[in-house]
């Protein structure tokens, strides 16, 4: 197969995200809840705002909707009554944006791609947070263009945020691009929705429970350049 264009997901597929969000958690709660077991609170949160963004990638909510109900549910849970939501949500997203750490191997396989394809990232979430912590990254000189869910109306697997990005690139041929992503429903079914060849990056080995199937599947980023 001869593609051209190489988008990617930025978190967990990239990005480490799991050491952005425990770094930005605990920034942002940690004065405030030192009377609670953090590691505790840090791992209802996670189920939390987990839940929340499946809802949102299902349409049954938005965004500005998550970023406050998340804290507002986490506050509730713990009887916490003097926080606001809103404030610490927003004090998450600015700590949350200063995170940038990528994943092993990362930035060796996109300047390895960067040689002969184009690339670029696809991702759902909050557009100044995901842009500032592109922007802090190696990978910044590397991708060739970045679209964020906020920024087009439409979140990952809605194949419209596809179209969006193919418009953005001028690349009329979605047989010519491959997706690379971890979340199956939203990376592989979604690109896979809109003609897209899919790249399914599964370093936990989970299981496909879905029908459709991946052009191809890796467990380590470096697997990448052996299919390419």
């Amino acid at each position: 197969m001869s593609f051209k264009l190489i988008l990617f997901d930025a978190d967990d597929t990239l990005f480490d995200f799991s050491k952005s969000e425990v770094a930005a958690f605990h920034k942002t709660l940690e004065p405030h809840i030192a009377h609670l077991p953090a590691d505790d609170v840090f791992e209802h949160y996670k189920k939390i705002s987990r839940k929340l963004w499946a809802r949102l990638e299902n349409k049954q909510m938005k965004i500005d909707q998550l970023k406050v109900e998340r804290f507002r549910r986490l506050f509730k849970k713990y009887k916490i009554r003097k926080m606001n939501a809103k404030y610490i949500g927003e004090q998450y997203l600015n700590h949350l944006a200063e995170q940038s750490h990528l994943l092993d191997g990362a930035e060796n396989l996109c300047r390895e791609l960067r040689k002969k394809y184009r690339l670029g990232i696809v991702t759902n979430g909050v557009e100044y947070v995901q842009r500032q912590r592109l922007a802090a990254s190696p990978l910044k000189e590397l991708m060739e263009l970045m679209v964020v869910s906020a920024e087009c109306g439409f979140s990952k697997p809605d194949p419209r945020i596809f179209k969006y990005t193919l418009e953005k690139a001028i690349h009329d041929d979605p047989s010519s691009v491959l997706m690379v992503g971890d979340r199956f429903e939203a990376d592989i079914v979604g690109a896979h929705g809109y003609g897209i060849k899919t790249c399914w990056y599964n370093p936990h080995d989970l299981k496909n429970k879905t029908k459709i199937q991946p052009d191809y599947e890796i467990r380590h980023l470096s697997d990448l350049l052996k299919i390419l």
